[in-house]
């Protein structure tokens, strides 16, 4: 009668605590998967393995993969925290470097280029392998880029590889860049004329025409005593056109340095050879 109570217990435990999986099998499975860009099949088996062998030396490599495999797949904000535990669970410093320049790249993806260059500073002060190093001043490059700073893009690049196309086209573009507040002020005293020279013609003489018109009327008005007529000219018509110009030529000027910006991206997006973080 002991006996089989005993084994009823052991079966019932058997039953209720099942024996954990092979983690040695659910990493190669995962690694395969991976390997055939099967990505959300392996992100499962890579986290079943991560839960049943926390401590394993793999642990980097499954992180990674993990962090990869969700950034080829859009998922930016679910790879970061894996590229971090990939970068804590490094065990030499090439590993760790690689998981920073990975982690950076997907904050370039994710729209956070600034985060990104704030991981490739901290990295760049932690390796001394001059191959790694240029690794980083590229990313530092291309970071620079989709922030929209060409000028610091351009620095970048040309250490690496002077005369360098996208180079040179942050070199060009960032001269062709405008002060948009500039360009507000010059329109307060010359309606119009900003928007003209960004090629805004009708917007331009516009504001020129209706700014110059309404700004006579208001103006003769008070000349001729007419103080009512001027007041309501000047606050319903005059101020209207004269407002509205001051927000277009500003506006202009901002739509001006994007265009400028994009065509760039658009270039190393389409036809530059040089890497890109993964789109």
């Amino acid at each position: 009668m002991r006996s089989v109570v005993i084994f009823l217990i052991l079966l019932i435990t058997a039953y209720t605590f099942p024996q954990s999986p092979d983690a040695v099998s659910l990493f190669t499975k995962g690694k395969e998967l991976y390997g055939s860009e099967k990505y959300f099949q392996a992100i499962t088996e890579l986290k079943r393995f991560l839960f049943f062998s926390k401590d394993s030396a793999a642990g980097h490599q499954a992180n990674l993969m993990i962090a990869t495999a969700y950034r080829r797949g859009g998922f930016y904000r679910l790879a970061s925290p894996f590229f971090l535990n990939a970068r804590d669970l490094a065990r030499s410093s090439e590993e760790k470097t690689t998981a920073l320049i990975e982690h950076a790249k997907n904050e370039i993806l994710k729209g956070t280029p600034e985060t990104a260059l704030k991981i490739l500073q901290i990295t760049s002060a932690q390796t001394d392998d001059q191959a790694r190093s240029s690794e980083i001043t590229y990313w530092k490059g291309i970071a620079e880029l989709f922030s929209g700073n060409l000028a610091e893009a351009a620095v970048h690049l040309e250490i690496l590889s002077p005369g360098d196309t996208l180079a040179v086209l942050c070199r060009l573009g960032e001269e062709e860049l405008v002060n948009p507040r500039a360009y507000k002020l010059i329109s307060a005293f010359l309606p119009g004329i900003p928007q003209i020279y960004l090629g805004e013609y009708s917007s331009g003489f516009l504001s020129l025409f209706w700014c110059g018109l309404w700004g006579y009327t208001t103006a003769n008005a008070f000349a001729a005593d007419r103080i009512f007529d001027g007041i309501m000219t000047g606050n319903f018509l005059f101020f209207r056109f004269y407002n509205g110009n001051l927000e277009n030529a500003e506006l202009f000027g901002q739509n001006h340095n994007t265009r400028i910006k994009n065509s760039i991206l658009s270039f190393y997006q389409n036809n530059y050879n040089g890497l890109k973080p993964e789109w």
